[in-house]
């Protein structure tokens, strides 16, 4: 039978039947270092008969596991004296890293004692608290610079506003759970928010009292996208309530090897629903955004105009139709990146629409100027959708999202 690399090349293959079969032979190598590559197959291949197959293959793992010991034979004991020994020094190493300590900062990081192994629950009700909050934490960070551009008021400073640190798994968590750390480690959509939600927060508290308008802007896009991250994450969370993943008892498995077996990527699992024409949709739904933003970026310029005090030469805006709103034809939804990129294209367009009637009504009598601060947040937040979509339909294709060109501030594009 080929080894565990071997069979691991071949779940990249484009047949389905191949990548069952594979699924199959890493089940009777009993290996555990095939977890995280099962539980990778589990969550992302698009073909549901392969989802089975490593599902099965996982339970073949869960199986494995004792749910009573009994005696405790010499090569357990041997494991269990070395995993005790290992917590020792983890203890240790935390004990210094607490004395060391670094101030710690607004909402404040609570290291947890890297020797923890909590149940699956515990972990999964704090990754729901922890991300939770990082909403709470937008919305009100959002809520103070909304009152930088208001006349009549300015933003609290000083309100208190959590900062929440990204939940880590402690590294035996990270070893028993291997599927929450796929979700949830390192380069992951959930600490890629948890980076940009402290950088914005970081900006605030650094430049809260001599914020303008573009920066607020810039900031308050970067927290829209992490608001509009928070529901995938939430749901994330209670798709793991569910997996079939085995744990891997520590006591049980031992340490993971120095060298360990590669995780297929999402680059070489396919992970797109078949059935789904990823090509018509992301590339006419890009036309949309591309025929839109000239537009937007004309708009924008012409309302920062008025905030400096200048009544626009132009009182023309671009024509937002009806038939601009993108519609998925039957049997067509199920990518849960094609799905929301309808939506927020679809809010986006509706925004510009409103936000286009009023300045063609009140330009000409020159009465922009009580409407100006909140057609400039609503724009953002259209710019701000219209980008996360972007990011989306690529994603759903299987490619980079192009760099943003930049536009100096409040100048005007051409008009379409």
């Amino acid at each position: 039978m080929a080894d565990l690399r071997e069979l691991v090349e071949k779940l990249k293959s484009n047949n389905p039947k191949q990548r069952r079969k594979a699924c199959a032979d890493i089940a009777k190598l009993k290996n555990p270092e095939a977890i995280p590559v099962l539980v990778r197959v589990y969550q992302t291949d698009p073909d549901e008969k392969v989802r089975q197959a490593a599902g099965k293959a996982l339970e073949t793992f869960r199986a494995m596991q004792p749910r009573e010991r009994g005696g405790t034979s010499p090569l357990l004991r041997t494991l269990m004296l070395g995993l005790g020994g290992l917590l020792v020094l983890l203890v240790i190493g935390n004990i210094a890293l607490s004395l060391i300590g670094d101030g710690g900062d607004d909402g404040g990081d609570e290291r947890r004692d890297p020797g923890t192994l909590a149940d699956r629950d515990t972990l999964l009700t704090s990754y729901t608290e922890n991300i939770e909050n990082m909403e709470t934490s937008a919305a009100a960070i959002v809520e103070e610079l909304s009152k930088v551009p208001q006349p009549d008021q300015s933003p609290d400073c000083s309100r208190s506003i959590d900062r929440p640190s990204a939940f880590d798994l402690t590294p035996i968590e990270a070893f028993t759970y291997p599927d929450l750390l796929a979700a949830f480690g390192p380069e992951t959509v959930y600490r890629t928010n948890i980076d940009t939600l402290n950088t914005a927060y970081d900006d605030f508290r650094s430049d809260c009292r001599n914020m303008g308008v573009v920066e607020v802007i810039e900031i308050t896009d970067r927290l829209t996208a992490v608001r509009d991250a928070v529901p995938g994450l939430l749901d994330t969370v209670n798709q793991l309530r569910f997996n079939p993943a085995p744990t891997r008892d520590p006591a049980l498995f031992g340490q993971p090897t120095e060298t360990p077996i590669p995780v297929p990527t999402a680059t070489t699992v396919p992970t797109q629903v078949p059935g789904i024409d990823y090509a018509t949709h992301v590339d006419e739904m890009l036309a949309i955004i591309d025929r839109q933003t000239p537009g937007l970026n004309t708009v924008e310029g012409r309302w920062l105009e008025v905030q400096e005090g200048t009544q626009p030469a132009s009182c023309r805006v671009p024509e937002v139709s009806e038939d601009e709103d993108y519609e998925l034809p039957e049997g067509q939804e199920g990518d849960v990146n094609i799905d929301a990129s309808v939506v927020l294209i679809s809010d986006a367009l509706a925004i510009l629409r409103e936000n286009y009637s009023v300045f063609a009504n009140q330009c000409p009598a020159a009465n922009l100027a009580p409407f100006v601060d909140e057609a400039l947040v609503d724009l953002a937040d259209a710019r701000a959708k219209l980008e996360e979509a972007t990011l989306r339909l690529n994603a759903a294709a299987g490619r980079a999202a192009p760099e943003p060109e930049a536009t100096p501030e409040g100048e005007a594009t051409p008009e379409s």
